[in-house]
């Protein structure tokens, strides 16, 4: 199950044809007990335990185009990377439909009861940096490129 995809691009092989779809989202293992552990009574009463059961992850969906009956599902990065909690990510703009590097998404510091970091995910390294503040929930990230900004993951 995905709530949001994050970018998709066509792969390409050594002379250019375009071999496979590549989609990028964030996947929650068909749990679907994280519509019951967002309801509001249960953010409420938050007593110290994880109310985030769900392991949602940066999942890399590869779709060929060569007329294969199935394509293929991986974690893009370790979850341990990102707290086990990934959503609502974002990327540099200027990226959207092409090959990338970097997202930005909602992660979470365990034990919580609702993403509670700022995660910055390299798909190429498959790393994260998280930023966490006791008491702060961040809101989706939407990532703005410095003007004149040559690098992807230069912005704000």
């Amino acid at each position: 199950m995905t709530f949001h995809f994050i970018n998709a691009y066509e792969e390409k092989d050594e002379e250019g044809r375009v071999t496979a779809i590549i989609a990028d989202c964030c996947k929650h293992n068909a749990n679907t007990s994280i519509h019951d552990n967002l309801r509001l009574h249960n953010l409420r009463s938050f007593t110290g335990e994880d109310v985030l059961i769900d392991s949602s992850r940066v999942g890399r969906f590869r779709i060929p185009l060569d007329g294969s009956p199935f394509g293929e599902l991986e974690a893009a990065l370790d979850p341990e990377e990102h707290g086990r909690s990934m959503d609502m990510c974002s990327i540099n703009p200027a990226h959207l439909g092409k090959e990338y590097r970097y997202t930005y998404a909602c992660g979470a510091r365990r034990p919580c009861k609702f993403s509670n970091t700022l995660t910055k995910i390299d798909l190429v390294e498959k790393m994260a940096k998280n930023w966490y503040e006791e008491g702060a929930v961040p809101s989706e990230p939407y990532f703005v490129p410095r003007p004149g900004a040559v690098k992807e993951d230069d912005g704000a």
